[in-house]
């Protein structure tokens, strides 16, 4: 077309647009630890695991394999807030 400006096409994602997506899931993973800790300090493990898992699956993020239970195992014996994984 005449007098149209070029059209660029992006083949996938800039590495900031990475970077700041990964950025948000890492806070949001941060964000569901620091709530169940919170609230489910006195829970049994398997209530904080439930807990972890809803949050993470309200929020759309994963973490590795083996971590959720890791977390409510540390959340229920320390009463504390664990350091939290990094997203998937």
């Amino acid at each position: 077309m005449a007098g149209s400006a070029p059209r660029r096409y992006c083949r996938g994602m800039s590495d900031a647009t990475k970077n700041s997506e990964a950025a948000a899931k890492d806070e949001a993973v941060e964000n569901v630890v620091e709530r169940v800790s919170s609230w489910q300090h006195g829970a049994e493990e398997d209530q904080v695991k439930s807990e972890l898992k809803e949050g993470l699956a309200a929020s759309e993020v994963s973490v590795p394999e083996g971590e959720v239970d890791r977390l409510a195992e540390e959340i229920h014996e320390t009463k504390e807030a664990p350091e939290a994984p990094k997203a998937q």
